[in-house]
């Protein structure tokens, strides 16, 4: 659940970025650019991104400077928290309540896809229909896309003199062009690469992705109003690619031939779906059109590919918020009722000098009952001798256990300091020895 809305806030902020710059910088910026970011943007809305942020995470940690061990107190009750014991992976009551809620809004995103899929699949039917009826033959056209070193070709099936000058294209696989004109002149070719455009883009898949991101985030504001942009932009950016070069002249003709299309009646013949491209425009967005295409703008690729990666990059900082899951090993065996009271406790998160965030560990809060004390492996609690009875440790037969031995110190001003050993006790005579120091912790206010 909290992914999503992390989702949510990456492409939120993307589409931000893109109403900015379409208020902002309207007279400099090209449709086609703006195309780019809108779909940025649609991929924002619908690609996690965690593996980014601990990326980020290690990047701040290895350029930090670390001046003493840092100590968190992590509440499990609003923390992803898993627990490896007795050959089990068992997480904490809110992954649980989250993983439910996720799995039941993906569910329902995946079934309401499944229903645009068949609407997207009766669009289709009706055009078979529609292509029957009308009885024209059709004409093969190669859609080429890519460059000499990576290119890809596709062949769309274009009907043309179409009745009631239809013009319209349809679908991913085997796209569909309906053009109900005669490409006799300049303005009907226009017309004709304008469609193939869209081939070219894939805008059928790019507008499925858009429909997937409305479903995943119906109730964003801002996904409805990239839904309705999208539109706005794949039509007046494929009006600049198919007008660049163009004199005033063929400009002004192609406009021309664009109202009096849209103007035309009779197209109620196959009911209009979102999944298709039409050239015909309602008034607003055929004011807009006529408006960029008069002042069409230069698009440099180079410059708007590093403009897209550059936002690309500072919105990909939203990928600090994903949740981490904290996950602890447990190599004994532990009771059922132990590991109830585990995963409700809360737990301190330790980040020892010199070390990332990858090696961080975490473990249970450290009950203090002596100022210098050992703590097995079995969690026994016992206090550090200063000195220890040399007759004792002499004829002891050493029986040392691993542990860690603290050493806890306060401070006047209330604050405290933990220092932790790797060190051995004989469960007989009380010696210990002493190995490396693991960690040092500093406290603002001693909790022990």
């Amino acid at each position: 659940m909290e992914n999503l809305l992390v989702m949510s806030l990456s492409g939120t902020t993307m589409t931000v970025i893109c109403l900015f710059i379409r208020y902002r910088f309207k007279d400099t910026v090209s449709n086609n650019l703006e195309y780019l970011l809108n779909k940025l943007s649609i991929l924002f809305y619908i690609v996690p991104l965690p593996f980014l942020g601990e990326y980020y995470k290690d990047m701040i940690w290895s350029t930090a400077e670390t001046g003493g061990s840092n100590i968190t107190e992590l509440s499990l009750h609003h923390s992803y928290y898993l627990i490896n014991v007795n050959g089990q992976v068992l997480p904490n009551t809110y992954l649980k309540i989250q993983a439910a809620v996720t799995v039941v809004w993906i569910v329902v995103s995946i079934i309401f896809f499944i229903r645009e899929l068949c609407d997207y699949q009766n669009t289709g039917n009706m055009l078979r229909n529609y292509i029957k009826k009308i009885k024209i033959l059709p004409e093969s056209v190669s859609v080429e896309r890519g460059n000499r070193f990576l290119h890809f070709s596709q062949r769309a099936t274009v009907y043309q003199k179409v009745p009631a000058g239809k013009n319209m294209t349809f679908g991913l696989l085997r796209p569909v062009i309906l053009f109900g004109l005669d490409p006799v002149d300049e303005a009907a070719k226009t017309v004709l690469e304008h469609e193939i455009m869209h081939v070219r883009r894939l805008d059928i898949f790019w507008k499925m992705l858009l429909r997937f991101a409305v479903i995943l985030h119906c109730w964003n504001p801002f996904v409805w109003f990239l839904n309705e942009n999208f539109e706005r932009v794949c039509e007046c950016s494929c009006d600049e690619a198919v007008l660049q070069g163009k004199t005033i002249k063929e400009r002004k003709d192609y406009l021309r031939l664009m109202v009096c299309l849209s103007q035309k009646e009779g197209t109620e013949e196959m009911n209009r779906s979102h999944w298709e491209m039409r050239l015909e425009s309602d008034r607003k967005l055929l004011e807009e059109r006529i408006e960029s295409a008069m002042n069409i703008k230069k698009h440099n690729k180079i410059i708007g590919i590093v403009i897209a990666v550059v936002l690309m990059t500072l919105n990909s900082v939203t990928a600090l918020a994903y949740p981490r899951v904290y996950t602890e090993t447990c190599k004994e065996e532990e009771s059922e009722e132990q590991i109830e009271l585990e995963l409700r406790a809360d737990i301190l998160q330790f980040v020892p000098n010199g070390i990332n965030e990858e090696s961080t560990y975490a473990v249970k809060p450290i009950e203090i009952l002596y100022e210098e004390q050992f703590i097995d492996t079995q969690g026994n609690i016992f206090p550090v001798k200063d000195t220890v009875d040399e007759n004792l440790y002499r004829s002891c037969n050493h029986n040392y256990v691993s542990g860690t031995e603290y050493w806890h110190t306060k401070n006047s001003d209330g604050s405290c300091k933990l220092t932790a050993y790797s060190t051995e006790r004989c469960s007989k005579c009380g010696d210990v020895v002493r190995g490396n120091r693991l960690y040092e912790t500093n406290y603002d206010i001693c909790p022990h």
